[in-house]
């Protein structure tokens, strides 16, 4: 299987993606976000571009079963029910609930992973179920949302275990350069994220803001069995 990585939302092409297996990754925090709420009993994730489009939303709520969320620079947004911390989702919250989600890197990731042949939801707190739901593909573009166009660490570690968790299958991999740097950054940091990774921009921006248990959170690995997939501008597990 060969892997490839893009550092940032904003360097996805549709020539890089097209019609290719995709793991998408916001590990602070919108996919870790997005997986717990599914794990919680939502019955989908919609990702949108924009607080504008979420509040449409909301308006045509008619079976009141859709709640919002979403954040801007790391704090929750007025309008909406729920911000971006992963610990809001709970089963109380978000059962049976359609969930739209806008967030400053994480969902504008996935709106341009549209021509993808497969999105996958990518987390340390999933990364196991990701691993089995990749299998033997030839082909694995891993993506990461970064942060305003800039290089993001968390989202770079969690490449590379995902990296790690595919090479524990035996597969043969063939890893781009970028790819194996991400998988040996894991290697170092595996058994001391939190200390890495509370150090890291957006760790500490977090940690700043009151968020810290947010990042003890997200980096709980394997903490959930589910492999969530975006299509069609919908995310289901």
């Amino acid at each position: 299987m060969k892997i490839e990585l893009i550092l940032t939302a904003e360097k996805i092409t549709n020539k890089k993606i097209k019609n290719r297996i995709v793991a998408a990754i916001d590990t602070f925090r919108a996919t870790t976000t997005i997986v717990t709420a599914l794990a919680k009993g939502a019955k989908e994730v919609i990702p949108v571009a924009s607080i504008s489009e979420a509040i449409k939303y909301q308006k045509r709520d008619m079976n009141n079963d859709i709640i919002t969320a979403g954040e801007r620079k790391g704090e929750k947004v007025s309008e909406l029910d729920l911000g971006n911390s992963p610990l809001g989702f709970t089963e109380s919250t978000v059962k049976e609930k359609k969930v739209v989600l806008t967030t400053t890197n994480g969902t504008q990731t996935l709106v341009n992973l549209k021509e993808a042949k497969k999105v996958i939801i990518t987390a340390l707190i999933n990364l196991e179920a990701v691993a089995k739901e990749i299998g033997r593909g030839d082909e694995l573009i891993l993506c990461c949302a970064g942060s305003q166009g800039r290089f993001s660490l968390e989202d770079f570690i969690t490449a590379g275990g995902l990296i790690c968790s595919l090479k524990d299958k035996d597969l043969d991999l063939e890893l781009s350069d970028l790819s194996f740097v991400a998988y040996q950054s894991y290697l170092m940091n595996h058994n001391k994220l939190a200390e890495t990774l509370s150090q890291s921009e957006n760790g500490e921006r977090l940690i700043s803001l009151g968020k810290k248990s947010d990042i003890d959170y997200a980096l709980q690995q394997n903490l959930y069995s589910i492999a969530p997939t975006y299509y069609q501008g919908s995310i289901r597990s």
